[in-house]
């Protein structure tokens, strides 16, 4: 019978008795390795994986391709929790309508948007009066969706443009897994 310490911790008093360096060495290579894997994989499972991604800006109407000078992403998932954080600059887009950032995971169905996150932006026009951007995730897409806004101001979605740079972090639930 193996326990599931024997699993973890491998017990084995023949080769620790045995008195032959080639068998203690196998045994404490295998000892590590069980341990280094068990830690790995307990520090996975508590803290994520931060993997990377190529971010994209898309235009809503039109897609469109983009020149880019850079494109850096993050992302953590946690169960359904989602961090993505992306920097992303270009020269040229040929994409037309709302500009928004292709997110790695679908965003989970919801009735509003409640997934904010914050943006900066460089070589990026804001419309009249507005001061800053805002990023939301939209539900059931891959979208995170750039937004300006401005005291007093209604909030306004931001077209795709020529040039632009976009630096950004947002956190949503992501859908299950079927």
């Amino acid at each position: 019978m193996t326990l599931p310490t024997d699993i973890i911790f491998p017990f084995r008093p023949e080769q620790i008795n045995s008195k032959d360096p080639a068998q203690l060495a196998e045994y404490m290579r295998d000892l590590v390795y069980t341990l280094s894997r068990t830690y790995q994989d307990t520090a996975q499972a508590v803290n994520g994986d931060i993997r990377q991604f190529t971010p994209v800006v898309k235009g809503f109407t039109i897609e469109g391709v983009g020149t880019y000078t850079h494109q850096i992403g993050w992302y953590l998932r946690q169960g359904i929790i989602v961090d993505v954080w992306f920097d992303v600059k270009w020269t040229a887009h040929t994409g037309n309508g709302f500009i928004y950032v292709e997110l790695p995971y679908k965003v989970k169905d919801s009735l509003q948007k409640p997934w904010v996150g914050v943006v900066q932006a460089g070589d990026f026009t804001f419309g009249a009066g507005r001061t800053y951007l805002v990023i939301n995730a939209i539900p059931n897409t891959f979208r995170c969706e750039v937004f300006a806004q401005g005291t007093g101001l209604a909030t306004l979605q931001n077209a795709v443009q020529a040039t632009g740079h976009l630096i950004g972090h947002i956190r949503y639930v992501g859908q299950e897994f079927a």
